[in-house]
């Protein structure tokens, strides 16, 4: 993209193009951009370093020597001054990492870096660095087994046992719903059953007035 004029141009580039990939990791020095990684199209991760120089318009190929890092997807990397450190990520061969490196910009010797009480393993994650310190935030990986060792477990966590208690606190109200509504039909067709019976009583006793009224007045006609 051309700054000044806010426009996007595809220029013309000799060398080799690194494949078609997503989820690698990229710094950019002495006006060369560095790409790590990723995962190409056919489903590999890929662990080479392409740089495409920007004023000559080509692209090539690092060679890097030293403790070299599996190939992932979706590492955190940040550049401070001349290293390059990536963490984490995704292996197509070792499943989620969280391992750490650092790649010295001016030799290309690769580094293991051994650090205690690091995240958990996962990638997608962010990093930034500032004063000398790299910050780590969010990303995706795997619940530890019967443990929750971080903020975003207990995040995942916490959700879960809200969604439990609202699941479990929908189906305690549906229950009582279907049994008041019984209750209900139950007292209704009492109710209409009382009614019923008292209907019938009301229509026995006014025959049997009618009758003995009727009954006593002939009666009385008889005797005049």
């Amino acid at each position: 993209m051309s700054i000044p004029e806010l426009t996007w141009i595809f220029p013309f580039v000799s060398g080799t193009k690194p494949p078609t990939c997503e989820g690698h990791s990229t710094y950019v020095k002495g006006g060369r951009l560095h790409v790590l990684g990723g995962s190409a199209s056919e489903g590999q991760t890929l662990s080479l370093i392409a740089i495409y120089d920007v004023v000559q318009k080509s692209w090539s190929t690092a060679k890097t020597t030293g403790e070299i890092p599996p190939a992932r997807t979706g590492a955190a990397s940040v550049l401070h001054k001349s290293s390059f450190f990536i963490f984490g990520g995704l292996s197509a061969d070792l499943g989620w990492l969280n391992d750490f490196y650092v790649l010295n910009t001016e030799t290309l010797i690769w580094k293991q870096i051994n650090a205690t009480g690091g995240p958990s393993c996962r990638d997608k994650l962010a990093c930034v660095e500032r004063n000398g310190s790299i910050y780590f935030f969010g990303g995706f990986g795997p619940l530890p087994d019967n443990t929750v060792s971080n903020s975003s477990n207990d995040q995942v966590t916490q959700v879960k046992n809200e969604t439990d208690n609202k699941t479990a606190t929908a189906e305690e109200e549906t229950s009582e719903k279907k049994t008041t509504e019984h209750s209900t039909k139950e007292d209704e067709a009492k109710q209409q059953t009382k009614e019923e019976a008292n209907i019938t009583h009301e229509g026995e006793e006014k025959v049997e007035t009618e009758g003995e009224e009727k009954v006593e007045t002939e009666g009385e006609e008889k005797v005049e």
